[in-house]
């Protein structure tokens, strides 16, 4: 994913209250209101988000160069279910609109389960940037569910909704991207298991420099090493190699070679490392802990002309700064 060119960025986020039910005591005895429940949510995979216009209707649009779209939903941990999502627009040669919708649903039970929504908007270009506005009194059922969504065809397809039209965050004044009304659909994405013995270049990332995947020297996973610019590397491995989520844990963040810290000046903000920079402070934590970081490895197969793409999503590097890594072989 080259995000080399970002420029700043500002968050629209919407954190709300878990849905509870139930009525309130209507005098006499009372009675003892239900108690909220987790709410359903999409599979823990690999989708690929399609924008929903006003009128609640697919945008259906070929992910090629001009237009990429994916997203991973995690699967639940002790503390809840997450999912973050890529969208990257190329408006015209020289500006692009990088999209990065992500939420989380909690388990705290005592808080009602509560679900937050979050987005991140950004643009390759100089922009002035309006603030999200933030609203709480919006039924929370409605943000996350499954319904049938029509497309330009005509045809009808029962899919998962994510909401984000309370979000309202904006460039320029103008959607984020044209015709978007703020749902996306998640369809689920074809994926192959993972090519062993690769490269895959990340570009002109500040931060990455290769990956690198090899057949794993126990049982029939697959070895995943990060090399970074600054020298040092991390790896992991997966129990298997198969279509979908592969699980890893990535270790050697400690290693002294690197700093993760080369992007603090403001010659790195004019050049938009930015975003970039925001992975680097969460990295940073990793190495001053030398965490064991779960993290998740998945094939895009090409289509269209495309070469197979490699995904990694860290699920620890939430927040603003949702992290889903794209890389194509060398």
């Amino acid at each position: 994913m080259n995000k080399t060119t970002l420029s700043w960025a500002i968050v629209g986020a919407l954190g709300l209250a878990g849905c509870g039910g139930g009525g309130e005591d209507s005098g006499g005895g009372g009675t003892t209101p239900p108690e909220p429940a987790p709410r359903a949510l999409p599979d823990a995979g690999v989708y690929v988000p399609v924008l929903m216009d006003a009128q609640g209707q697919l945008i259906n649009r070929p992910v090629n160069d001009s237009y990429r779209a994916l997203g991973f939903v995690y699967p639940a941990s002790a503390e809840g279910t997450g999912w973050t999502l890529n969208i990257a627009e190329k408006t015209s040669a020289t500006s692009s609109t990088y999209t990065f919708p992500h939420g989380f649903s909690s388990l705290n039970k005592g808080e009602g389960f509560p679900l937050t929504l979050s987005l991140l908007v950004s643009k390759s270009q100089p922009s002035l940037f309006d603030s999200g506005e933030q609203k709480s009194n919006i039924n929370v059922d409605g943000l996350v569910k499954v319904a049938s969504v029509p497309d330009a065809a005509g045809s009808s397809q029962s899919l998962w909704v994510l909401d984000y039209r309370p979000v309202k965050a904006n460039i320029d004044s103008a959607l984020a991207i044209q015709n978007w009304g703020g749902q996306i659909a998640l369809q689920p994405m074809a994926t192959a298991a993972i090519n062993a013995d690769s490269w895959y270049n990340l570009g002109e990332s500040a931060l990455f420099q290769d990956v690198k995947t090899e057949r794993s020297n126990k049982g029939s996973g697959i070895k995943l090493t990060i090399l970074f610019k600054e020298g040092c590397s991390v790896s992991g491995e997966t129990e298997a190699n198969t279509q979908g989520l592969n699980k890893l844990t990535l270790t050697g963040w400690s290693n002294r070679s690197c700093s993760f810290n080369t992007l603090t000046g403001s010659a790195d903000i004019k050049d938009g490392k930015i975003y970039e920079g925001m992975w680097e402070t969460k990295i940073r934590e990793f190495a001053n802990r030398d965490a064991s970081v779960t993290a998740y490895l998945t094939m895009k197969p090409g289509s269209h002309g495309q070469k197979d793409t490699l995904l990694l999503g860290i699920p620890e590097i939430s927040g603003i700064t949702p992290f889903v890594l794209e890389a194509q072989p060398l």
